[in-house]
């Protein structure tokens, strides 16, 4: 039997090794070399200043930074104090909207009362005044019709009073003690009361 090596002779991978290597540049591979290990060592030394100066001017910041917090922390305790002022400050605008609806609700009716009693004719007289919030009713007796329109008149040119009606009430009678009288009921709405 013969026996045969397929394998490459290690003679022949030698060969394979050199020719490989007499294909290399020699001349770019030293500049290679060159350019990857020369210059850090100059670039260090160059750049040393510039890194000193960027260190000094990042110390200055940071402690420019550092007292700029501190007084960020002051302030926060300002911030914390106008933060409650301002709540106060709705709390109190609040309350004082409150007041004005209840001063512009507030009515006091002696204007209006006094109006009535100064213009009502000597033959008209009342009998019941009623006030609901802004409607006024007056019930009463007139002697003649005349003195009633006379009254009608007077409370519709007043400023108090926008719209008056009359109507005759119900359950009150058209004759007292035998003397024929004229039965009123006017209602109207009170504009203001000053």
């Amino acid at each position: 039997m013969i026996e045969v090596n397929l394998s490459p002779s290690k003679r022949a991978g030698n060969a394979q090794h050199l020719e490989l290597l007499s294909l290399v540049n020699v001349k770019m591979m030293f500049i290679a070399l060159l350019i990857w290990f020369v210059p850090e060592s100059i670039l260090i030394d160059m750049w040393n200043d510039e890194i000193k100066s960027h260190n000094t001017q990042y110390q200055k910041l940071n402690t420019e930074f550092k007292k700029l917090q501190r007084q960020v922390r002051k302030m926060q305790n300002v911030q914390k104090q106008v933060d409650a002022l301002k709540e106060q400050e709705q709390k109190l605008a609040r309350k004082l909207e409150t007041v004005k609806k209840i001063i512009n609700k507030r009515q006091n009716p002696f204007l209006v009362l006094r109006y009535i009693a100064e213009n009502i004719p000597k033959n008209v007289w009342l009998e019941s005044v009623e006030l609901n919030d802004r409607s006024l009713t007056l019930k009463g007796y007139a002697k003649k019709y005349q003195d009633l329109g006379s009254f009608i008149t007077s409370l519709k040119s007043s400023i108090f009073f926008q719209t008056v009606d009359y109507g005759k009430p119900d359950g009150m009678p058209d004759t007292i003690k035998g003397e024929r009288l004229e039965a009123f009921q006017i209602t109207t709405n009170v504009v203001r009361f000053k």
